[in-house]
């Protein structure tokens, strides 16, 4: 599985972005300066150890998958994907 399809769904309100990039940022994780171009725009870039965590999370999230995979047949693989997609769509059907 490709990191873009595990990442969490981002902050739908500007508001709840801006916290979570001041955190980002307060961690060390991110830094942000004024965009050349568009001076009441911040650019938010990775810092050295945002793309060190990066790299940990993805080879985690490989090793939890690889781990899960391993304890399920492929019938049971199968089931509980349509079980989840059947979640994600509610939750989607919620949040209109």
């Amino acid at each position: 599985m490709h990191r873009s399809s595990r990442a969490a769904p981002l902050p739908r309100h500007a508001q709840a972005m801006t916290a979570v990039l001041k955190n980002l940022e307060e961690r060390g994780l991110i830094e942000r300066s004024a965009h050349p171009w568009h001076q009441k725009m911040l650019e938010a870039r990775l810092t050295q150890a945002g793309q060190d965590a990066v790299e940990l999370a993805d080879k985690e999230a490989v090793r939890i998958e690889r781990r899960l995979a391993d304890e399920f047949t492929p019938k049971e693989r199968e089931t509980l994907r349509a079980l989840l997609s059947r979640c994600v769509d509610a939750i989607q059907r919620d949040e209109v």
